[in-house]
């Protein structure tokens, strides 16, 4: 059994004016118009049944990238607990594409999820927006090529070609740590500073304060979002079976 502390930081950075990141996290979304938020965490017990945190960054070489990240959230908020993922991006992307025709403007997004389900951790990735995991005292790092020769991505949610879903599954009980981010947080702070800051302290709250410090300095020149995730062994349930089995001992002595 495994508890789950997360924070969450989202920043529009010091170059840009409006924010065109998203979160999604449990129910909890941004509005399409925002600044960011300065904190938002859960400690969730071992008691849940299905978790996602997930990050989406408006493609700011598109208009509109916040409506974008937007209607992610806003699908997500309304399908998740009822519908496959799968079958939700699908419905995104179609979302995207069919808003894209209608106001005659072109939309797209990234997006990198993870999903708690029992002792699986499920990472669907779309795009340049990456994820670090501590697994087994290792550092990864999982991200796709950004851009093509045309300096626009080529992999993301409402794109008129198919998205790639770039899927991959873990073991809960062999996972650390985890950062979830948009890329205003890998451009600025390099993978070492990350594995670094992430062996540092256990406290996702130092976490995300200290990588949000480090790209802030280093130019901090497009919107920064991130989540942090520790995963935590739980010992109540063995300790309520143990102190069961001490008192039906106890029971057995007394009567014979």
């Amino acid at each position: 059994m495994f508890d789950i502390e997360d924070y969450v930081i989202v920043n529009k950075g010091i170059e840009k004016d409006i924010n065109q990141d998203n979160i999604y996290i449990n129910g909890f979304h941004l509005s399409e118009k925002n600044n960011g938020v300065n904190n938002y965490n859960l400690k969730i017990n071992s008691n849940f049944k299905k978790l996602i945190y997930s990050v989406f960054d408006g493609i700011g070489g598109l208009k509109k990238g916040e409506y974008a990240s937007y209607i992610c959230c806003n699908i997500l908020s309304k399908l998740y607990n009822n519908e496959d993922l799968d079958n939700i991006l699908n419905k995104i992307n179609n979302t995207l594409l069919k808003v894209s025709k209608d106001e005659n403007i072109k939309l797209g997004t990234t997006a990198s999820i993870i999903q708690i389900c029992g002792n699986k951790v499920i990472i669907d990735q779309i795009g340049d927006s990456p994820i670090y995991i501590l697994f087994k005292n290792k550092f990864i790092k999982l991200v796709e090529k950004d851009i093509d020769d045309d300096y626009l991505l080529p992999n993301y949610l409402g794109n008129s070609l198919k998205f790639i879903n770039n899927k991959k599954t873990y073991k809960l009980k062999d996972i650390d740590k985890i950062i979830i981010c948009s890329d205003g947080l890998s451009k600025e702070v390099s993978d070492n500073d990350i594995n670094n800051i992430l062996t540092q302290s256990n406290d996702t709250k130092f976490i995300c304060d200290k990588l949000l410090n480090c790209a802030l300095m280093n130019g901090g020149k497009d919107n920064i979002s991130i989540i942090a995730l520790k995963v935590k062994r739980n010992y109540r349930e063995f300790i309520n079976i143990i102190i069961l089995l001490v008192a039906i001992c106890m029971i057995f002595l007394i009567i014979f």
